[in-house]
């Protein structure tokens, strides 16, 4: 996994300093659980303390302080055979029943307070669930970040349980061209809900460290697609939220 090695732990820091120091607010999905059947990999962070997972959780809490908020992404983000961030798991077939689709998000709620890390929203894996896993969720989270459905897929939709489904009307970062978000950022309507993802495991190709004399000095290299999402963010004005400033 990219998240494993001190070096990319180091750089993912590198990448939240660049967040704040431009201030601008961040939200980072995380998957409490990390399960690769076929190589035999199940790292679960409430039984293992081996020093990536210290670095790990380490990264989490620096995130946290850089003005980021967290939230969970599944549970292990897979089902059966399939590794985790590849496979779906709340789905009509994976995990349909109540007390399935109940012990998925307990599961990652229990991982998130053992370990002490504040979760403020819910985003199902690939935005798989079902209407009725939806609505389990909303009885733990008021805030889920995918679309509440295919017709409301770029617009905000508040249930009459005061729950916010919150989408990503810029989709996301494909084939590591940035170039279509930032053109709707300059053509944008005004009020407009300007979500995104970008997986910040491509981000490690564009950061250096420079580490000599215990020194931590990191540098993006200038065809960084963060740092050209930073840019196109501020020049055009946005104010960058949590899910939870929606409440203010």
């Amino acid at each position: 996994s990219s998240f494993e090695s001190t070096i990319s732990q180091a750089k993912f820091k590198a990448m939240a300093d660049s967040l704040y120091k431009n201030e601008l607010k961040f939200n980072v999905t995380w998957i409490p659980r990390y399960v690769y059947p076929e190589q035999k990999i199940d790292n679960d962070l409430t039984a293992s303390d081996s020093f990536s997972n210290i670095g790990f959780i380490n990264m989490l809490d620096y995130l946290i302080n850089s003005n980021g908020q967290i939230g969970l992404h599944g549970y292990t983000h897979q089902a059966g055979d399939t590794s985790s961030a590849v496979g779906s798991e709340l789905t009509k077939d994976d995990n349909s029943t109540d007390a399935e689709t109940r012990k998925v998000i307990e599961s990652a709620i229990y991982t998130a307070n053992y370990l002490n890390i504040p979760v403020h929203f819910f985003e199902s894996p690939h935005y798989h669930a079902t209407t009725n896993q939806k609505s389990i969720i909303g009885e733990y989270f008021q805030y889920q970040y995918e679309p509440y459905n295919i017709f409301k897929y770029t617009a905000l939709e508040q249930t009459s349980n005061e729950n916010l489904f919150i989408p990503t009307p810029l989709s996301y970062v494909k084939n590591r061209d940035a170039s279509s978000i930032l053109k709707k950022l300059e053509s944008s309507p005004p009020n407009f809900l300007a979500s995104m993802f970008y997986h910040p495991s491509i981000e490690l190709d564009y950061i250096t460290l420079n580490t000599t004399n215990n020194l931590f000095e990191p540098t993006f290299t200038k065809d960084s697609i963060l740092q050209q999402l930073i840019e196109g963010f501020k020049s055009n004005n946005y104010t960058t939220i949590h899910p939870t400033d929606f409440n203010n």
